[in-house]
Parts: structure tokens; C-alpha cells; sequence
């Protein structure tokens, strides 16, 4: 690691995966990488924990997913504790769970950059290298190994610099095509947290509180 790529402070109790935050970022690492980064239910509960984290910090306004290694960024499923019915956690029980923090990077108000350093494979089993998955819109660019990081932080900073309820608001926006009502509930969701911010709003509440009749007329009737 680059001296400039040095300030990461490590957080957290984590046996899968490594939490660290710097300036605003936080990186989340799958840290198994002597399986390929697979995931087992001990892993996808420490990222559902790990995202929590970083929506709950305020200081955070970006939040970096990636795999530990050079090799993959995460192979799957770790086959060797897959059951009948899922990826059997410690105490016997068959999982998905995996699905769950897909959804809750979705819902994360902030931006989520996959730093990933490794194939993409679909559905005939072939890899595709960095340069095919950018010609296929699978990623947004393609760097040297080397510089993945320093330019994944790049990004993050450049970001840092722009508006996080703007942001919030982009994200639930380009979701909610896809997400169905869940999606809508969503986007109005983070419209109400926009309205409540607003002089408009608080005067409804603060007439409330005081009990007295709300004073709307001061306010424009935009077209």
C-alpha cells in the first residue's frame, strides 16, 4: 500500500470482514481470501453489520465494497458449508441471507463503490476480463491492479465534495424504476425526510406544538 493510501483506522470485532474508515469513507473487505472471498452466513452477518455501521456514522458519506487479495473479489457461496437448503450458519440453519444485504446496500442513503479486482462470470460460466465487462456496462472503469485503490478513494473524495441529500435522493430516484412500490416507498421516504428539513414543514410542526393555527400563507405557491 502507497504511503498516501495509509490513513485507514480499523473498527469493529469482525471475523470475515474488515471495517475501516478514513475521511469520510468507509471500506468494507471480505477478508477471506484463501477461499476466493466466498461468503458463508458468518460473513453475510457481519455485513449486514458492517453496512449498518457506515449508514449509522455520520461522518461517513461513501462506503467502499471490496475482496481481500489480488485474486477474486468474491467467488460466491463458500460450497464446503452449503446444505440442502442454504449455507448452514453455527447453529445448523440453512441460509440466504445474502439477499438480505443486497437489499440494504440498495437502501443505503449513501453511495456504495465495488472496488473489485478479479472475473465476472455469468451464465455460460466463461470469465470476462476487466476491458469485456467495461465494453458490456458490467463496471464503470477499468484501472491497473496497482491503482484500484487510489483511484476507487478518488472517486470517494470526489464525491465527499458533493451534496449527501442530493446524493440520497439520486440513489432512491434510479432505484425506485426497479425496486416496484417498495422502491416508490422508498423515494417517498427520503422526500419527507427533504420536506421535514424545510421552513414550510417545521412551521406546520411548531404551530402544532404550540397550539396555535399554522401560518402556510407566508410561503409560495410554486407552479
Amino acid at each position: 500500500m502507497s504511503d498516501d493510501l495509509k490513513g485507514w483506522v480499523r473498527t469493529g470485532e469482525y471475523q470475515d470482514i474488515l471495517y475501516e474508515t478514513w475521511d469520510g469513507i468507509a471500506k468494507i473487505t471480505i477478508n477471506r481470501p484463501e477461499v476466493r472471498n466466498a461468503f458463508r452466513p458468518t460473513t453475510v452477518f457481519e455485513l449486514g453489520k458492517a453496512f449498518e455501521a457506515a449508514r449509522e456514522d455520520a461522518t461517513v458519506g461513501v462506503v467502499i465494497l471490496t475482496g481481500a487479495g489480488t485474486e477474486a473479489f468474491c467467488s460466491g457461496g463458500d460450497q464446503r458449508v452449503r446444505g440442502d437448503d442454504g449455507y448452514v450458519d453455527p447453529q445448523g440453519v440453512g441460509r440466504l441471507n445474502i439477499l438480505d444485504v443486497q437489499i440494504q446496500i440498495r437502501r443505503l442513503p449513501k453511495p456504495v463503490i465495488a472496488m473489485v479486482a478479479g472475473y465476472e462470470i455469468w451464465f455460460l460460466c466463461e470469465q470476462y476480463d476487466a476491458q469485456q465487462a467495461l465494453d458490456m456496462g458490467l463496471v464503470n472503469k477499468v484501472v491497473p491492479l496497482a491503482d484500484i485503490e487510489k483511484e476507487t478513494v478518488a472517486w470517494c473524495r470526489r464525491i465527499l465534495e458533493l451534496s449527501p441529500l442530493a446524493l440520497r435522493m439520486i440513489k432512491a430516484g434510479m432505484n425506485a424504476a426497479d425496486d416496484g412500490l417498495a422502491g416508490i416507498q422508498q423515494l417517498a421516504g427520503d422526500a419527507t425526510l427533504l420536506f421535514y428539513m424545510s421552513e414550510e414543514s417545521q412551521e406546520g410542526r411548531n404551530a402544532y406544538v404550540q397550539k396555535r393555527k399554522p401560518n402556510f400563507a407566508k410561503f409560495p405557491k410554486r407552479p
